[in-house]
């Protein structure tokens, strides 16, 4: 069952407690067909993290001092942006920073949670050099300003305004935003462990539900950042991600009424490898963009949909879980970093009804020291095609060690029925 209306009392905020409850959510004004200037996609997530500091009593600028400090301190590099944009603040650095203000006749300073974001995006880096990558966080950060306009537009934007409302260096904000591509590799050492078990499911009405644990060894950073976000425009909802205060791309995500789509972690070679690519390959994209450039294109089916994503060059390997709303539209797809090993669909009319994926090739037993997917798979069978529902997904990932202590939040969701997408933070 979900968690009771005594517990949804104690809504959970980005950097507020470790408590179970729901994901607050915020929207994100997507570009129009009418023309504005790039740097519009920085202001975006600007506005996202300043709205995550207001919520949580925070003093911040007033609009219009925080839309004018921002112009002044965005950076404006030829390189970044949009072809033909003028952005404002022309003379100003990438790692420009808007610096702690107060409201007019206020002395209290911007602010503690300000500062609980600097911890997040700084303690990505710290971890990553803890698991032997020392190499990477020191790459990243002398090179921050300059690798900026290697991201495509307009995640290069989003970027810099993640790092100008943070107060963060440009290079640590890259960082945190590579965290997966940083990380997705054949690791000896146990830091990051394994990470995420997703389910996509069919009722016996023809409904396809799907769920998600993204579990992570930095899972206390996770859950005080954890956010979702209706990406919008005119007042629409074109698709929504649930993602952390910081990080542009989405690795959990659904476009109503066409698919929903989770990310689990597949670890193979090395970091260097998954680094070679990025600068060697120049086609190779990062998961979280092309995920989230995925729910954002209204021109594709479920069926393209599950090409693009099988398809495009990634920096990283992985597990890409997939959902439509026709029946047998489900599919988990197993990533190297140029294409599709293999694409595992749901065939109902054959009693493959449901398909989980935690962390292994579903070809292949999991290890005894990490098998979740064996336990999921008893719980499904023992809830029944008959009773598959959002509430019962979510009850098979409550039960551990499918939920466990590196568990930082459950979503479930039916792009067939999307008011239905529900996130919930995890404190097992």
């Amino acid at each position: 069952m979900l968690p009771s209306d005594a517990l949804t009392q104690r809504k959970v905020f980005a950097f507020s407690y470790r408590l179970p409850g729901r994901v607050r959510t915020y929207t994100y004004v997507c570009a129009g067909s009418s023309p504005s200037p790039s740097w519009a996609r920085a202001w975006e997530w600007h506005v996202i993290i300043s709205e995550v500091f207001r919520q949580l009593g925070s003093p911040f600028f007033e609009e219009k001092q925080r839309h004018d400090a921002f112009a002044t301190a965005i950076a404006a590099p030829a390189t970044i942006g949009h072809p033909g944009d003028d952005l404002p603040g022309g003379e100003n650095r990438p790692h420009a920073t808007l610096r702690r203000q107060s409201r007019p006749g206020s002395s209290i300073p911007l602010d503690t949670h300000r500062e609980r974001l600097q911890e997040g995006v700084s303690g990505a880096p710290e971890a990553v050099k803890e698991d032997g990558g020392a190499e990477l966080v020191a790459l990243a950060s002398v090179t921050g300003d300059n690798a900026i306009q290697y991201i495509p537009y307009p995640y290069n934007l989003e970027i810099v305004g993640v790092a100008l409302a943070g107060d963060v260096t440009l290079g640590e904000t890259l960082l945190g935003n590579l965290l997966y591509e940083a990380t997705a590799y054949n690791s000896s050492r146990p830091l990051w462990g394994k990470a995420c078990t997703s389910i996509v499911a069919e009722a016996d009405n023809g409904t396809v539900y799907h769920g998600r644990n993204l579990d992570y060894s930095i899972a206390n950073y996770l859950r005080n950042m954890t956010i979702t976000v209706d990406f919008q425009s005119s007042g629409k909802t074109l698709y929504t991600g649930t993602t952390f205060v910081g990080y542009v791309g989405v690795l959990t995500g659904q476009r109503p009424h066409a698919y929903t789509v989770s990310l689990d972690q597949r670890d193979k070679g090395e970091w260097w490898m998954n680094v070679l690519d990025a600068l060697v390959g120049g086609t190779h994209a990062i998961t979280g963009f092309l995920i989230r450039d995925t729910l954002g294109d209204a021109s594709l089916s479920f069926s393209d949909a599950i090409l693009r994503l099988a398809y495009q060059p990634l920096i990283a390997p992985c597990y890409l879980i997939v959902g439509g709303v026709k029946s047998n539209e489900g599919a988990v797809i197993t990533r190297d970093r140029t294409g599709a090993l293999d694409i595992w669909r749901l065939e109902a009319f054959k009693e493959r009804w449901f398909l989980v994926e935690t962390n292994y090739d579903h070809w292949g037993p999991p290890p005894p020291s990490d098998d979740r997917r064996d336990p999921a798979i008893k719980a499904m069978d023992e809830t029944g095609r008959g009773n598959v529902s959002a509430p019962s997904l979510f009850h098979v990932l409550s039960l551990p060690p499918v939920l466990n202590n590196k568990t930082a939040f459950t979503v479930t969701m039916s792009a067939s029925i999307p008011e239905l997408y529900s996130a919930w933070i995890r404190y097992p």
